[in-house]
């Protein structure tokens, strides 16, 4: 029985440090955080462990490889030639009952270590990961120090094999992705545990994160704009002219952007006896690469105090303009005034349907809207989708069936060169 009970107090120490383990990484930073700032010396010891997961994971696993090979070598030595003998008293031959009493062993060790020493306890560590890794944070940063230099060679062996397919060991966290985090923030949302709207703008920050300046840009076809050397009266009628409170500014071409100005300095300077040139109000822009991820024009229009950027190609063309506040709507939505709808929101039909300008953005649609339209670096409007599905510019009259979405696009108004309208 004493050999029976070592046995089984070695596969339970397997699923010790199995648990430990998975309660050390499964427990929440925001709450270790919590515990440390509290005055909490066990959870400081598992911050430790956490800040160092290479040197942890390698304690673990010397000690559970110790463990598991001082089991299976013990139960061998003490149990193989017993059941060995008593095969052979029974009449099997002696090659055979050998053979059958390891097997016999090695299953039997190997069942009780899985139940015992992994599925168990791996389970108890998740539902109790806060308390367990607590309680034994503390003996686990000890015994890490002590195998130190024993998880200094294995890591370092390990390395030296692993840097002829230019690699090295790496036990870091691996972080979530942006898909997974977004379903958290959904889950929190939905139980309470964060603000709704919070939650929302913080799964938009999160998709922001996959776009480009082209994502967001508003094309250069729509942009309202001035010639730098035009006279004040031209550039009073292009800024009452506008909805914007800025245009863009020009020298020659689109295509040479030099800066913009705001419509109130128009209007300030042609009250005066002797209006300045419009180039004198000219401001600086932002000129960004259209590949340029959203989140980093955001940052750069920030930290240079400037409302807006030219998006160009890789030629230098210009693809369009995209404003600070484009940027914002992505985070808290359309902007909108005095109740107005989108602005690529015709109307909402009494059936669900909905009639669509053709500049309407993929992205806007299937995210205010839960539509599943494809998007593609080919295309960002639903007019680009329709075109594209149809492999012409479709006349007024015409449907096309998107499948990823089950729906349909009627085209309501077009021209020779473009859709105007579509009904979704």
């Amino acid at each position: 029985m004493l050999e029976l009970a070592l046995i089984l107090a070695l596969i339970l120490a397997n699923g010790l440090f199995a648990a430990a383990e998975i309660a050390v990484l499964s427990v929440r930073r925001a709450r270790l955080r919590e515990l440390v700032e509290a005055g909490s010396r066990q959870a400081r010891a598992v911050h430790d462990l956490r800040s160092n997961p290479e040197l942890f994971l390698a304690t673990v696993q010397i000690c559970i490889t110790g463990v598991s090979a001082a089991a299976a070598a013990y139960s061998g030595e003490q149990y193989v030639e017993r059941l060995s003998a008593w095969l052979a008293a029974v009449g099997i031959a002696t090659d055979w009952s050998q053979w059958l009493a390891l097997g016999a062993v090695v299953a039997v060790i190997s069942f009780l270590s899985l139940v015992f020493g992994e599925l168990v306890p791996k389970s108890l560590a998740l539902r109790s990961a806060e308390a367990l890794s607590v309680a034994m944070g503390p003996g686990l940063l000890a015994l890490s120090k002590a195998l130190r230099p024993a998880s200094w060679l294995l890591t370092k062996t390990s390395n030296l094999f692993l840097g002829l397919v230019r690699d090295k060991t790496n036990f870091t966290e691996a972080r979530l992705s942006g898909e997974e985090l977004r379903i958290l923030l959904e889950e929190a949302a939905t139980v309470g545990a964060v603000q709704a709207t919070s939650g929302r703008i913080a799964g938009r920050a999160l998709a922001l994160a996959e776009l480009t300046a082209k994502s967001v840009v508003v094309p250069r076809k729509r942009i309202d704009a001035v010639e730098v050397h035009s006279d004040m009266d031209s550039a009073l009628a292009a800024a009452l002219a506008t909805q914007h409170t800025r245009l863009m500014v020009y020298r020659g071409t689109l295509d040479r952007p030099v800066g913009y100005v705001r419509t109130r300095d128009i209007l300030a300077a042609r009250l005066k006896l002797q209006p300045p040139a419009l180039s004198a109000l000219v401001r600086e822009l932002v000129v960004a690469p259209w590949r340029m991820p959203a989140p980093e024009l955001l940052e750069q229009l920030l930290h240079d105090h400037c409302p807006m950027a030219a998006v160009v190609d890789e030629h230098g063309g210009l693809v369009g303009l995209v404003t600070l506040e484009d940027l914002l709507e992505e985070l808290v939505g359309e902007i909108l005034e005095d109740g107005a709808e989108e602005s690529w929101l015709i109307e909402r039909c009494a059936d669900g349907g909905l009639i669509l300008y053709g500049n309407a953005p993929v992205r806007d649609v299937n995210r205010d809207f839960g539509r599943a339209l494809p998007e593609t670096q080919q295309w960002s409007t639903v007019a680009g989708l329709v075109i594209a599905r149809s492999g012409r510019i479709p006349e007024v009259g015409d449907r096309v069936e998107i499948a990823e979405d089950g729906s349909e696009f009627e085209v309501l108004k077009a021209t020779a060169g473009q859709i105007v309208e579509l009904r979704l």
